[in-house]
């Protein structure tokens, strides 16, 4: 196997360039057109909540409104209430809801459609609904703010407030990522054509010039007969041994 220093690493590639190219353009071409063909439509319906900690008076146990650092603390409850709406009890129920109002979904598949994050680090929780179909997106949108808050309040003790901040919004669809799916495809059929053309010319053990026979056999070249187009042709070669020549 020959050994690749850096300047035959470009010289190979460069000799190459026009196969990498296209390669290159017919994956993207490839993976752009099978986004669009096989990826099936969604869509996206969007709500939010807002998530108080409330303080507990202990000596009246009444309540006080949000607590000195209750900030603070309901923004790292954020996460803790995201756990607990996708537990099975919430998921379960809002199934319930969702199939009353004429569809057919399990729990499972409501909990896989859904997106929850804080936004921007606050205690605002957004919830994003992602399915195939555009009613049924909101729909669960919809019943999530409507089960999920009272819910999560009942399971802490009444100790978080979760409150509805806007409406489910009409669901929209979601355009296929052809463009991502496009360079993707594009810089798979680079690295690949690439790494195929460099592991074919490691495994070349045919002679090129006399550098090649000179590298391999230690021998000394006397000459070398071009072809009517200036390339070598036959390189006539002899060698003569270190310790006369002979």
């Amino acid at each position: 196997m020959k050994e690749l220093d850096l300047r035959s690493f470009f010289l190979v590639l460069l000799q190459n360039l026009r196969l990498i190219i296209a390669v290159a353009v017919a994956m993207a071409v490839v993976f752009g057109v099978a986004t669009g063909l096989l990826t099936k439509d969604t869509y996206s319906s969007r709500c939010s909540a807002y998530i108080m900690n409330i303080s507990k008076e202990v000596e009246n146990e009444s309540y006080s409104g949000i607590s000195a650092n209750g900030l603070d603390t309901s923004q790292k409850l954020v996460d803790e209430c995201i756990v607990m709406i996708k537990s099975n009890r919430v998921m379960g129920e809002v199934a319930d809801k969702v199939n009353a109002r004429g569809f057919d979904v399990t729990a499972e598949e409501i909990r896989s459609s859904l997106s929850m994050t804080a936004v921007e680090e606050t205690a605002l929780l957004r919830i994003v609904c992602t399915t195939e179909d555009e009613k049924l997106s909101k729909v669960i949108c919809e019943e999530m703010l409507k089960n999920a808050p009272d819910i999560v309040t009942k399971a802490m003790a009444g100790l978080v407030s979760i409150e509805p901040f806007d409406q489910a919004d009409d669901a929209t669809k979601n355009q296929p990522m052809i463009a991502r799916n496009g360079i993707l495809g594009a810089v798979f059929g680079l690295l690949l054509t690439c790494g195929l053309i460099l592991v074919r010319y490691l495994m070349d053990n045919t002679i090129k010039d006399e550098k090649d026979l000179k590298t391999r056999f230690n021998v000394n070249v006397l000459g070398v007969v071009m072809d009517t187009t200036g390339s070598v042709d036959k390189v006539a070669a002899a060698s003569s041994r270190k310790t006369g020549g002979k």
